[in-house]
């Protein structure tokens, strides 16, 4: 841990957290001593902290984004997934795995092993969610019968069995930004700014 502490200190300091949890844990049970139990993390400076995002999309940016995905040359399945992460406010990642099986009705149930925190997380699906994941049924449907092949039950399936990736979304949106109207300030933009 130490030598991480100089190289990648945000990492070690994560680690070192979950270490001293679990030798707490062991030390409760009387199972070992807490070998690590005096370490402390190495003090992070701003240039090693992680770094938030404050770029935010202005309204006629939204405006511009909304109406222009789809016609832009964006793939209809990334575009769909695009204006999803929009519309219910969830990570691209999230978005990019959405699954028949994690919707009932008008809720999307993200189970906590697909989330950043871990926790299951319910998401009420309005009209317009519904009609994107309705649009994007049929773009699957679509390309599967093209391909001879089944869909396996993604929302946003872009290849044969396969879900689309955030890092698709992302290459899309630095692709296209000039088409979908989004202003060059403060760097570029990515699928993460729409929530």
């Amino acid at each position: 841990i130490e030598c991480a502490a100089k190289t990648v200190p945000r990492q070690a300091s994560i680690v070192l957290t979950y270490a001293k949890a679990m030798f707490e844990w062991a030390e409760d049970r009387e199972v070992c001593i807490n070998p690590i139990a005096s370490l402390r993390p190495v003090k992070i400076s701003r240039s090693m902290a992680a770094k938030r995002r404050d770029r935010i999309l202005d309204h006629d940016e939204i405006r511009g984004f909304w109406e222009n995905v789809e016609q832009c040359g964006i793939e209809t399945i990334t575009a769909l997934a695009l204006k999803m992460v929009l519309v219910t406010g969830q990570r691209p990642g999230e978005v990019a795995g959405m699954s028949e099986v994690e919707i009932m009705d008008r809720v999307w149930s993200i189970p906590g092993e697909r989330r950043k925190t871990g926790v299951p997380h319910a998401i009420y699906l309005n009209d317009r969610a519904l009609e994107m994941a309705d649009k994007a049924r049929a773009e699957v449907e679509r390309l599967s019968k093209r391909r001879k092949m089944k869909p396996v039950g993604y929302i946003f399936e872009a290849r044969a069995g396969q879900k689309i990736t955030p890092n698709a979304l992302n290459r899309a949106v630095s692709r296209y930004a000039k088409h979908l109207k989004i202003k060059n300030k403060k760097g570029r933009w990515t699928p993460h700014d729409l929530r």
